[in-house]
């Protein structure tokens, strides 16, 4: 199923669901960390959506910050995360929201994760919605990393959207020990710049 070469980190498969929980857990915890319940904002309301995570009152016209869905991974101390892409199905109602974009705790969600999606007006599910991740941006992270999908310019406040079987692609794995010759290398990179700081190089 994955067009990424790392592995599935965590899955939200929804099974059992009915859609209007307040969150819902992951499939499994992974090796080496732990991720949270999927959950909403405050801006948004809990709604039936049978095997899936759903909601209503979207905004109306462009995005609001209190409108989303979200999840967060963390890794085990002494553990990096490496996150590669991200893949799940999703289905607006007939007056559900046209545009849904991803943002993450990186930049405080304060912009797009790619290129937002626009949703034809009909009721399919779209079936594996893939996000690339790679390329650095999120590599080698040893914190908490939220993510958030919002969703926008919904026709009515009672349309609905949900999601439904979210992978996230990559790999948790042991920090490197830095050798010693490496950390006298940068202790004299260290002292080198802060007399050069000072003005005393």
């Amino acid at each position: 199923m994955s067009q990424y070469l790392c592995a599935q980190i965590i899955t939200f498969s929804f099974n059992g669901a009915a859609g209007n929980e307040l969150a819902f857990g992951a499939d499994n915890q992974p090796a080496n960390g732990s991720a949270s319940d999927m959950s909403r904002g405050n801006g948004v309301n809990a709604s039936l959506a049978s095997g899936a995570f759903s909601a209503s009152s979207w905004s109306h016209d462009g995005l609001d910050v209190n409108d989303y869905f979200t999840f967060s991974l963390t890794p085990d101390p002494g553990f990096e995360l490496s996150i590669t892409g991200l893949q799940l199905d999703e289905r607006r109602s007939a007056t559900g929201i046209h545009d849904w974009s991803l943002r993450s705790s990186l930049d405080i969600f304060a912009s797009d994760i790619g290129t937002a999606f626009s949703l034809p007006d009909d009721t399919s599910y779209r079936r594996d919605q893939s996000i690339d991740l790679s390329g650095g941006l999120f590599d080698d992270l040893t914190n908490t990393i939220e993510f958030r999908f919002y969703g926008y310019n919904a026709e009515s406040s009672s349309g609905t959207w949900r999601l439904d079987n979210l992978d996230l692609f990559g790999v948790i794995t042991p920090v490197p020990e830095v050798s010693g010759t490496t950390w006298i290398a940068l202790s004299l990179f260290g002292f080198y710049c802060w007399n050069l700081k000072k003005g005393g190089v």
